[in-house]
């Protein structure tokens, strides 16, 4: 799907500068953003955290003042805390269980804007259930953790590397760890399992990571991160509390920063390099997981 055959550099001068290797005394200042599940929590607080760093920002979610969701929050009440930085924000509703609509979210913001320089994938669903669970939801989880990333992907690098580099920060999580790939059985019909399908989704989107920074070379930095354990949704679903989302904002935005130094294609826990799953850094498995994707999605950097 990357066209992988880059090499993983290991001798520390993977550890680079975003925007084409320059260090930007204007750090964010006048870049474009975009975070997907803006409208609440730990979204909400990176879009507004990006604005105080400089950005325009670009926020995705399907809660409007016109149309809300069950829980608090709506791309309305974002906007107008980016505005109140002195930067625009606009709001795209977006449902990123539909191809069409991811790719309009990035078409969107490009077209207004005229660039996109950060893209950060921070939306993420589970539900509650097993083998009792409608089927429609199994797509569902990896459609939004997985395939939406993947398509706003491939609609955001042709404008990163128009615009001279770019940084692509995905929200993956400590589970990752535990999890497996359903090679025959991707969306693991018939052995469901909330943890288990979760934990699918963000190992692949982590290896996928991985396999973009290969292919990028200097044009733009690609890195997973779990920020940590916040009061998201999904935590409180298994009964969890976890810190308030403006504290997983400084850490998103750091590394969404073109003078922050990062490894490319790495796995962070807050703002450290650390341990990731070892199919990562397993190229055999991430090129088959790339052709599978490919089968179902097509080429990210067609």
């Amino acid at each position: 799907m990357f066209g992988l055959g880059a090499k993983w550099r290991t001798d520390g001068s993977d550890r680079v500068d975003r925007f084409g290797g320059r260090r930007l005394v204007e750090d964010l200042d006048g870049k474009v953003a975009l975070v997907t599940g803006a409208s609440r929590g730990v979204g909400a607080a990176t879009a507004v955290a990006l604005a105080e760093a400089g950005c325009h920002v670009v926020c995705a979610a399907r809660s409007t003042r016109d149309h809300p969701q069950r829980t608090a929050g709506t791309l309305d009440e974002t906007v107008a805390r980016i505005e109140a930085t002195g930067r625009e924000g606009l709001a795209v509703p977006t449902n990123l269980a539909v191809d069409a609509e991811v790719e309009a979210m990035v078409d969107t913001a490009v077209g207004h804007f005229g660039r996109l320089d950060v893209l950060v994938n921070n939306a993420a669903i589970t539900f509650i259930g097993d083998l009792d669970i409608p089927m429609d939801r199994f797509d569902l989880v990896m459609q939004v953790n997985m395939r939406a990333p993947l398509i706003a992907l491939r609609r955001a690098v042709p404008a990163m590397r128009a615009a001279g580099g770019g940084a692509v920060v995905n929200v993956s999580s400590v589970m990752h760890r535990g999890g497996s790939i359903g090679w025959n059985n991707l969306a693991r019909a018939h052995q469901y399992s909330p943890l288990a399908m979760y934990a699918q989704s963000k190992l692949a989107l982590t290896m996928y990571t991985r396999s973009l920074a290969e292919a990028s070379g200097a044009s733009l930095t690609a890195l997973s991160v779990h920020p940590g354990l916040f009061a998201t949704r999904l935590l409180r679903i298994y009964g969890h509390s976890g810190l308030p989302g403006e504290e997983a904002a400084p850490i998103l935005t750091t590394l969404s920063s073109p003078t922050c130094a990062v490894v490319d294609g790495g796995y962070y826990d807050g703002l450290e390099p650390a341990r990731a799953a070892a199919l990562v850094g397993n190229a055999r498995a991430r090129d088959r997981l790339d052709k599978l994707t490919t089968r179902l999605l097509g080429s990210v950097l067609d």
